[in-house]
């Protein structure tokens, strides 16, 4: 069986109403459970939260893992035993996939870029698409 996530309360902030003519932004994190402070707020992830979280997106980074959603509406449908029958809830969206994406180093976003190294002789330079600095957003 895959290995997945999940959250079976979902629900949104208001109603979602997306078109198929237009295109979105999806945006996920890593995160662990925090510790809340005396004033009701999470505090910060310590610094080994923080790594343990930054090892496990390098480690899919670097395998190329990537995630995909699905959106089920549930229903009161129960199976033979008497529990949910999630195999009923109907589909409503589908997200797929998320993948990780490149560190911002800030080093080099104002950094100058270097010119395009020239192919052998005889063949071809591969394509170059422009860089797209969006900070991780």
């Amino acid at each position: 069986m895959p290995v997945n996530f999940s959250n079976t309360k979902f629900r949104p902030k208001a109603a979602i109403s997306l078109s198929p003519d237009k295109e979105y932004r999806i945006l996920g994190f890593l995160g662990m459970k925090k510790e809340w402070g005396n004033d009701n707020l999470p505090l910060p992830y310590t610094d080994f939260q923080q790594q343990q979280i930054d090892n496990i997106f390098h480690q899919m980074q670097t395998a190329g893992i990537d995630i995909s959603l699905v959106v089920y509406e549930k229903n009161n449908a129960v199976n033979a035993e008497g529990k949910p029958d999630v195999q009923s809830y109907p589909v409503v969206g589908r997200i797929q996939p998320l993948f990780t994406n490149r560190p911002f180093d800030q080093s080099q976003a104002q950094a100058p870029q270097a010119p395009p190294a020239q192919a052998p002789q005889g063949q071809q330079a591969p394509q170059q698409t422009a860089p797209v600095n969006d900070n991780g957003w």
